[in-house]
C-alpha cells in the first residue's frame, strides 16, 4: 500500500468518525426536541380553562365574606368586574393572578391571609365577572393553580356591569 493510499484511507475514516459524530448529535438533538415536545402536549392536556367551572359558589360566597371583611376597606368589587379586568389575565395562569393578590394584598401586610382565604376571594371575582363556576373548589396549591389559564368569557366585552345575585 503506498503513502496516497494511506492518506486516503485516513481521510476516509476521519470523514466516517465525522459523519457518525455528527449523525449522533442530529439524533440528541431531535430526542431532546421531541421529548420537549411531549412534555408541551402533557402540559396542554393537563391545563384547563377558568371557564370549565373551576371553582364552587359556596367558595365564592365565602371569597365574598372575606372581600367585605378584609379587602372593601380599600376596594370596591366594581374595580374587578368587567371585561378589562379579565382580559388583562387572560393567557396567563390562576397562580399568576393569586401570587399578584397574595404578595401585595391586603396592603398593610401582604400574605397575611390563608392561602385559602386567598382562593376564594378569586373564585368571588370569578363569580362577579360571570365565570361558571362547578362542584369544586379552586385549589390553594401552585401546582394546580398553575394549570388553569384565565381566557374572558366570548361575551366578556359587553358585559361591563357587576352580576347580579
Amino acid at each position: 500500500m503506498g503513502s496516497s493510499d494511506r492518506t486516503v484511507t485516513h481521510v476516509t475514516q476521519r470523514t466516517l468518525v465525522c459523519l457518525a459524530l455528527v449523525t449522533i448529535a442530529l439524533g440528541i438533538v431531535g430526542l431532546h426536541a421531541r421529548a420537549q415536545q411531549n412534555e408541551e402536549t402533557e402540559t396542554e392536556a393537563e391545563s384547563r380553562s377558568i371557564l370549565e367551572g373551576v371553582y364552587s359558589k359556596a367558595q365564592a360566597n365565602r371569597g365574598a365574606e372575606v372581600f367585605q371583611t378584609v379587602c372593601q376597606d380599600c376596594h370596591m368589587p366594581e374595580e374587578f368586574v368587567g371585561s378589562g379586568y379579565i382580559e388583562a389575565w387572560s393567557d396567563q395562569t390562576v397562580l399568576d393572578l393569586f401570587e399578584a393578590i397574595r404578595t401585595t394584598m391586603p396592603e398593610d401586610n401582604p400574605g397575611r391571609l390563608r392561602r385559602r382565604a386567598y382562593a376564594d376571594i378569586l373564585a368571588y371575582i370569578f363569580d362577579e365577572n360571570g365565570i361558571p363556576s362547578g362542584d369544586i373548589d379552586l385549589p390553594d396549591d401552585d401546582e394546580a393553580l398553575q394549570s388553569i389559564r384565565i381566557e374572558a368569557p366570548a361575551d366578556a366585552s359587553a358585559d361591563d356591569a357587576p352580576r347580579d345575585r
